[in-house]
Order: C-alpha cells, then sequence, then structure tokens
C-alpha cells in the first residue's frame, strides 16, 4: 500500500520494525527496499527488548541509522492501522512495526507506510511521519474556479 500522503522533502521519518529472533540483516535491508523510503529514514524504532538483536545491530551500523529502543508499555495505548492476532496475543497491540514507528515519531505523528513484511516473513516494518502538519493528502482536490 503506498502512502496517501505526499510527504514533505525535509519531513524526518522514523522506520518501526517488529521481527522474529531468526530475522537476518537481510530481512531488514529487504524491508527498507520494499518501502522505497529508505533514503529518507533518519531513525530506527524497535522494541527495547529486541533493540541488542545482532542482526538488528548490524543493519543499523551499516546504514548509520539510530536507533530508537521502545519500551513495551511505551505503546500499549497506542492504536494501530493494522490488526495483527499474533501482535495482540504476544505484545497488546494491532501492529508491533507500526506501534514503535508512532512511538518514535512522536505525539502526533501518523503511520505513512503501513505495515510490509518481509520476503522471508521474519520481519516487519512501517514508516512514520511525526506531524499532519508536514503532510499534505496525495489526492487533495482543487477548488474549482467558477
Amino acid at each position: 500500500m503506498t502512502s496517501p500522503y505526499h510527504i514533505d522533502a525535509g519531513t524526518m521519518l522514523v522506520a518501526g520494525f517488529g521481527f522474529r529472533q531468526s530475522a537476518t540483516c537481510h530481512s531488514f535491508e529487504n524491508l527498507l527496499q520494499m518501502t522505497g523510503m529508505g533514503d529518507r529514514i533518519s531513525k530506527i524504532a524497535v522494541l527495547s527488548d529486541k533493540a541488542n538483536h545482532p542482526e538488528f545491530l548490524r543493519f543499523c551500523a551499516e546504514a548509520s541509522f539510530e536507533i530508537i529502543a521502545i519500551d513495551q508499555q511505551q505503546m500499549q495505548d497506542i492504536q494501530t492501522p493494522s490488526q495483527s492476532e499474533a501482535s495482540q496475543q504476544y505484545r497488546q497491540t494491532g501492529s508491533v512495526c507500526e506501534a514503535v514507528a508512532l512511538c518514535a515519531g512522536g505525539r502526533d505523528s501518523v503511520i505513512v507506510r503501513h505495515k510490509i513484511i518481509s520476503d522471508d516473513r521474519r520481519a516487519s516494518c512501517a514508516i512514520s511521519a511525526p506531524s499532519e502538519l508536514a503532510l499534505q493528502p496525495q489526492n487533495k482536490q482543487k477548488e474549482s474556479r467558477k
């Protein structure tokens, strides 16, 4: 799903990741490529209990991404566009990647790239932008002049 927003060039984007222990550096690289926004990402958000995963750390180091570790309690009240039974059961949220992206993006952040799943199905990613003020709907209709 593409973003319904036009994102201003100066807008900081945050990628949120959720993943299994079996995820590899390739899983994360694949996701970043799939988003089509990899060159606009400034920070990567992840649950704090996954922040020291060796393959995740390698991916972030190679791409020079700052890691934002989100505690599970921080994301408990976050409403996510996507809903997964597994995420709800194990992490009490509809989507881990969307929830951590929203937490790291700040209070007024919005999801601009909904959850996508890596080709190997070991990781997921979503992208947030910090404020609706930085976004404009792509399909905004122009006023007609009569």
